[in-house]
């Protein structure tokens, strides 16, 4: 009887967080979702996905994560591109990830204590906090997130594998097979191996072994065939992604908006933002309702200078990570090993490497592995058999209060912060009521007016980006484009350009030089300057020399000069680049804007005589 209940109450906290976020099934794609599974064909037609799931996917030049653009691949094929059951499969892969959390609790509770009661409580708990975890309503709600969802499956089953198996070559394999997969799914697998250790560390090592060397001796030789394994592992999954992407790294270019880490070259600077985020981490696995939201946009100049604030966050984590090797390694103390797992989680998302992949300082959903890791060994720190123990039962009713408040407000966040994830539209208002001149969030709010067709929303943001003293040079392009091309609007075009011309554009990459000439270019198509359009036009097919759009607004541009012979063989070399449900429509309009040309022309020439016989 006493079985059924456990199983019922664990049923009744998975259909809970089911519960909660079910209004996520309802909701669209958002973010990077629409170029990678809507407006791109690389996973959606024909067999593109075969290299794109390898390499050039997103231009992606870091990562290397073909497990789960396949299971995108799959996905999309199988759900026709539909964002609601993409949504589901998040949702299941987060519960399956709350069921990993409590098998992994439940075997560290046995660890503490016999009684099946206080076990199921800390279990029940500890599924319950994570599953409920504000942090993980981002990778929850994005599809995107697949990749932490699935990377953390791996680690919990390799970490249970770890534990579970006793037979070594089994283990060793199962552990290898895991690290390997993990790592084909998403780059921060690489704390795997180091779990491993802290886990045999602390669930293999013999407790009355106080010498950490011999103790590492007993280690090694013990588990040998699981380390060798996972070497292994390692260096065949480097070969894979060799083979892959040509080379450890892609040769691609970075995204516009991306910015240089202006803390490369500054050891201080760089150390006190390591710390800063550490610290960070834990604040947001212990309290995590304050603050969140989809970026964090910090400004990095910060951890230049030395501050008495910045000194107590140091010594925090620096006291963090200190105080684990020791009551680990001399006193085997189990909250040395939490504190331990945490940091090897977190260490993949901490800044201490070179290259910077986004302009956020940090991310609710990168907490997620080593939030799974807390939670599973969170009983290890209940004194050993507790319900014996008549003076520390007071532990217990303060312990019961405080979760219980803190599920509570936990839930009521998940409630209050899903609708922000519904759609691009809500996201990027909500991004932009907390840092209202970020730019990164001005342009994607841009991008999702123009996908929803929404040209109220576009234009008031338009005039606010336009008379901002904080220059978005993207976004500026953005409206310069979609006023000339899409609304034919020279004003509005002309007032964007003539911002960012005074702001000085940035055109170090390729196609924000390509938008800026094409928006200057239909501009002054717009305002009937020929000439100028015509050099604009002809700059942007140097720059894209096969560029469809390009070629055909230089050939528009002479058409519209009166060169009608130059017109007419660029409009070719543009057609044929077209689809050819497209050509018809563009010759047509070619043909006009050359007998429009020539009338002008011959305008033009006959005013010019009428005036000289008037003089």
């Amino acid at each position: 009887m006493r079985k059924e209940v456990t199983v019922l109450a664990f049923a009744i906290v998975l259909i809970a967080i089911a519960a909660l976020y079910w209004p996520v099934i309802h909701a669209d794609f958002v973010w990077d979702d629409w170029p990678s599974f809507h407006d791109e064909p690389w996973l959606t037609q024909g067999n593109l996905w075969k290299h794109y799931i390898f390499n050039g996917f997103n231009g992606w030049s870091f990562y290397f994560r073909p497990l789960v653009l396949a299971f995108f691949t799959l996905q999309l094929r199988i759900f026709d591109g539909m964002p609601g059951p993409m949504h589901v499969v998040s949702l299941t892969l987060h519960l399956l990830n709350t069921i990993l959390v409590g098998l992994l609790a439940w075997h560290c509770a046995g660890t503490r204590t016999k009684e099946s009661r206080y076990r199921s409580f800390t279990t029940i708990t500890c599924m319950a906090v994570y599953g409920l975890h504000p942090a993980l309503i981002e990778p929850v709600a994005w599809i995107g997130c697949q990749f932490e969802l699935i990377t953390t499956m791996l680690i919990l089953l390799g970490l249970l594998a770890n534990l579970g198996i006793q037979h070594k070559a089994s283990r060793a394999a199962s552990v290898s097979a895991f690290f390997f997969l993990a790592a084909c799914s998403k780059e921060s697998a690489i704390s795997f191996p180091i779990l491993i250790a802290i886990f045999d560390w602390a669930f293999r090592l013999d407790p009355t072994q106080r010498q950490p060397v011999k103790a590492l001796r007993q280690l090694l030789s013990e588990n040998w065939q699981s380390y060798a394994g996972l070497l292994g592992a390692g260096a065949a999954y480097l070969l894979f992604r060799h083979w892959g992407l040509g080379g450890f790294i892609a040769h691609a270019g970075q995204s516009p908006i991306t910015p240089p880490n202006p803390l490369s070259g500054h050891p201080i600077a760089r150390i006190q933002e390591v710390c800063a985020i550490y610290v960070h981490y834990w604040r947001l696995m212990v309290w995590p309702m304050p603050g969140i939201g989809p970026i964090h946009p910090l400004d990095r100049h910060i951890f230049q200078s030395i501050s008495t604030s910045a000194l107590m966050i140091d010594a925090l984590a620096i006291s963090i990570v200190a105080s684990g090797l020791y009551f680990s390694i001399t006193r085997q103390a189990n909250a040395g090993y939490i504190a331990l797992a945490v940091t090897a989680s977190l260490l993949p998302v901490l800044h201490i490497f070179g290259a910077d992949f986004d302009i956020s300082l940090y991310h609710e959903r990168y907490v997620m592995t080593a939030l799974a890791t807390a939670c599973g060994m969170f009983p290890l720190i209940w004194p050993r058999n507790l319900p014996t123990q008549s003076p520390k039962r007071w532990l217990v009713l303060p312990c019961v209060i405080a979760a219980t408040f803190w599920l509570i407000f936990a839930a009521i966040d998940i409630r209050l912060t899903l609708p922000m994830w519904t759609n691009d539209t809500n996201l990027w208002r909500w991004a932009l009521s907390m840092y209202p001149h970020d730019s990164q969030s001005r342009q994607n709010l841009l991008d999702a007016y123009l996908r929803n067709k929404d040209e109220t929303g576009f234009r008031k943001l338009s005039i606010t980006i336009i008379e901002d003293r904080v220059p978005c040079r993207y976004c500026l392009l953005l409206i310069a484009r979609h006023a000339a091309f899409d609304n034919d609007d020279p004003v509005t075009a002309s007032m964007a350009l003539d911002k960012l011309n005074r702001i000085g554009p940035d055109v170090s990459n390729s196609p924000a030089l390509q938008l800026y000439l094409m928006a200057t270019g239909r501009t002054y198509l717009l305002q009937g300057r020929y000439d100028e359009a015509v050099r604009t036009f002809a700059e942007a097919v140097k720059t894209y020399p096969f560029d469809a759009p390009a070629q055909l607004s230089l050939a528009n541009a002479l058409a519209l000069d009166g060169q009608s012979g130059p017109a007419r063989e660029m409009g070719m070399i543009g057609i044929a680049m077209l689809p050819a449900r497209q050509r018809s429509a563009a010759l047509a309009l070619l043909n006009d804007n050359i007998s429009n040309g020539l009338a002008r022309s011959a305008g033009v020439e006959s005013g010019e005589k009428q005036q000289e016989r008037a003089r």
